[in-house]
């Protein structure tokens, strides 16, 4: 087959004829290509974003794209569609250098001969090789959400030389102590490679989003930095994940499950937005109904994972009784919800599904009230949810 697939690499064969292989360190991301013999060239199209559409108008701003002196292009560019405002910081390295570099700004024309930067919103730069058959070009890229330097420091810390097969066995061994929690018996073997294909799908997220240093961008913005030890993630999907993802790694990773757990309690403590709802890179975005991240930690805290819960309650209260606590996506209705128990579906959209949501975040918050000593709260959530 052209295309081969697995945790931790990726092969296929472009339509040019091009052998594409990709792989990861827990900060970079790592390809190799193999080009026919002749002229060839590799296209950093910044310009683009996922759900890009041509009629939605700018996604991408403030971009910037520079090259040193030794080959590294770094940049950084904010992108405005979701999770809106969020900035992306690469450093990248490539194992040959080519013949040529031509830089395209917002007009889509090539800069001047010899540019070794440019800014803008639609950037794009091209590596041209005259021939670029021979050895595999091998292209590095380190990623950071607080700055250049983020990124830079993770190709020095986890992509130093250019084994990408030493990274592919790393990346295997990554992700088979992941998948080792679960030991399988009986079946088919179609049934035993659907139950692991789901048991990785499972845990491709929530994502690390610490740099080497500890580095990372809260919900409110601001840049923090975590102990020794601890880590920030994001893509925390909670609507969809506080019913079966964490309590399944309460069972299989219970440190995976702590360390996450910590760091709810730190981002929750952050937010503008107080629990966590749907956070990606920096940003809620409130997407969904309801703010399961309460659910995340009253379970956390019932199966005994120590964390700082106190630390989270205020924000967690002030979305439970609130009612000048600015609402969000996720928490539309709330007035109405606590003056009549219900949400009436004239007044709000999605109104019996965000009762449920609401009731059940009521009673996993009681579950906290009573963890930090807050009875009284915890009795009045505990009716509420009724």
């Amino acid at each position: 087959s052209d295309e081969h697939a697995e945790p931790g690499y990726y092969r296929v064969k472009l339509e040019t004829g091009v052998l594409a292989e990709l792989t990861v360190t827990e900060r970079c991301g790592l390809h190799r290509y193999r080009f026919g013999k002749g002229p060839g060239h590799i296209l950093i199209d910044f310009a683009h974003a996922i759900e890009d559409d041509w009629d939605k108008g700018i996604v991408v701003e403030k971009a910037s794209l520079d090259l040193g002196d030794d080959g590294a292009l770094t940049g950084s560019r904010q992108v405005n569609r979701w999770a809106k405002g969020r900035h992306i910081h690469f450093a990248m390295q490539m194992s040959r250098r080519p013949d040529r570099v031509r830089f395209f700004g917002d007009d889509g024309k090539p800069a001047p001969d010899g540019a070794k930067s440019i800014k803008g919103n639609k950037l794009k730069v091209a590596f041209f090789f005259d021939d670029a058959g021979g050895p595999p070009i091998l292209i590095k890229t380190g990623l950071s959400a607080v700055d250049v330097k983020g990124a830079s420091d993770a190709l020095a810390g986890e992509a130093k030389g250019w084994d990408f097969d030493g990274a592919v066995k790393a990346a295997r061994g990554t992700w088979a102590k992941a998948l080792g929690g679960v030991r399988v018996s009986g079946g088919t073997e179609a049934q035993r490679t659907i139950m692991t294909s789901a048991l990785y799908h499972a845990q491709l997220a929530p994502t690390l989003f610490t740099d080497r240093d500890g580095r990372y961008v809260g919900l409110d913005r601001e840049v923090h930095r975590t102990e020794k030890g601890e880590e920030a993630f994001s893509t925390y999907s909670l609507w969809d994940t506080y019913r079966a993802l964490h309590p399944l790694l309460t069972l299989i990773d219970p440190a995976r499950a702590a360390l996450l757990t910590r760091d709810i309690c730190r981002q929750t403590a952050q937010s503008p937005a107080g629990p966590l709802v749907w956070p990606l890179q920096g940003v809620e975005t409130a997407c969904m109904i309801g703010w399961h991240g309460v659910s995340v930690l009253a379970e956390a805290h019932a199966k005994g994972i120590e964390a700082d819960y106190a630390a989270a309650w205020p924000n967690i209260r002030r979305r439970a009784f609130d009612r000048d606590y600015k609402d969000i996506d996720s928490t539309l209705g709330r007035g109405f919800y606590y003056d009549l128990g219900y949400i009436p579906c004239d007044e709000v959209w999605e109104s019996v599904s965000r009762t449920q949501e609401y009731a059940y975040d009521d009673w996993a918050m009681a579950h906290l009230a009573d963890a930090v000593g807050a009875k009284d709260d915890a009795a009045a959530l505990r009716k509420r949810a009724q």
